[in-house]
């Protein structure tokens, strides 16, 4: 038996207007929520992983880490923020509080979603944002 189109549509009209077809209530069938209980990194996490980080540091006689944008700044910092040609990044030293480096006209959006206590040096368009971080770090970084 052939059903054209018209037919189909009508006689499934029909159908879910007397009920034979039903729908699950809101929820019911579907995957439990796995991140009903999750919660979002504070600051005392941040801060154990940079601890974490320059306790190791120290035993690798390693001066500072460069944390460049991407995953890693946002782990450590709470900086969500993508590469471009303008550098934005963390310098974590292997003592003392981590300092961020940006572009001066983006420090107030750094600044509004950084997630731990950090010294945080703007560069201008004619700076070398590298020489900002031997600044910082007092030349830590190898030539």
């Amino acid at each position: 038996m052939i059903v054209s189109k018209r037919e189909f549509v009508a006689g499934m009209v029909a159908i879910s207007a007397f009920g034979a077809i039903s729908r699950p209530a809101q929820g019911e069938g579907l995957i439990p929520n796995l991140a009903k209980d999750a919660k979002p990194i504070d600051q005392a996490e941040r801060l154990a992983r940079i601890a974490k980080a320059q306790s190791l540091m120290k035993a690798q006689n390693i001066r500072a880490l460069l944390v460049e944008s991407g995953s890693s700044l946002d782990y450590f910092t709470g900086i969500q923020w993508w590469r471009s040609e303008r550098v934005t990044a963390a310098v974590i030293p292997a003592d003392g509080p981590i300092m961020v480096i940006t572009p001066h006209f983006e420090e107030p959006s750094v600044r509004e979603s950084l997630g731990v206590p950090a010294d945080v040096s703007p560069w201008h368009e004619h700076e070398n944002p590298f020489c900002q971080i031997d600044r910082l770090t007092g030349g830590a970084r190898d030539q």
